[in-house]
């Protein structure tokens, strides 16, 4: 039973740390958001992806968008495979930890919850972009994207 935990702890060690990556290169990545969803439309001529806030196209099949609601950063990330329709395949609320039992923030430090994570391709995708990390604190100082309204 022993061996059990430790293994169910290794593992969430190992995830917290991906996900501490992963929000930082995410946070990052919509740094740079170079589209507003709300005045151009969906990313693809399809029109099957509809989304508000700010949003970072990387790539044909990868979109990175984000909005501010209330006390709570919205974070999420949109894949598709050639020729699918997009899938939501990451979603995070963010906040300030006076906030975690409020909106149940229980990750990086009481200062996130995961509603989704479907892990993938997108991860080494993400992972590959040229933009700095960006910690929570720089979200809450300058916002979600560069890009004002």
């Amino acid at each position: 039973m022993a061996g059990v935990l430790i293994n169910m702890k290794l593992r969430l060690d190992a995830e917290t740390v991906q996900l501490g990556f992963h929000l930082a290169k995410l946070l990052g990545v919509l740094w740079r958001a170079d589209w507003q969803p709300e005045s151009e439309g969906p990313p693809d001529s399809e029109g099957d992806l509809s989304i508000s806030g700010y949003a970072t196209r990387i790539g044909a099949d990868f979109v990175v968008a984000g909005r501010h609601f209330r006390e709570v950063y919205l974070v999420d990330a949109y894949y598709r495979e050639r020729g699918e329709k997009w899938r939501k395949v990451f979603s995070a609320h963010l906040a300030d930890p006076v906030f975690a039992k409020k909106w149940g923030l229980d990750r990086w430090g009481g200062r996130c919850s995961i509603l989704s994570w479907h892990r993938g391709a997108w991860e080494d995708l993400l992972c590959s972009q040229p933009d700095p990390p960006r910690s929570f604190a720089h979200v809450q100082t300058a916002g979600l994207s560069r890009a004002k309204r």
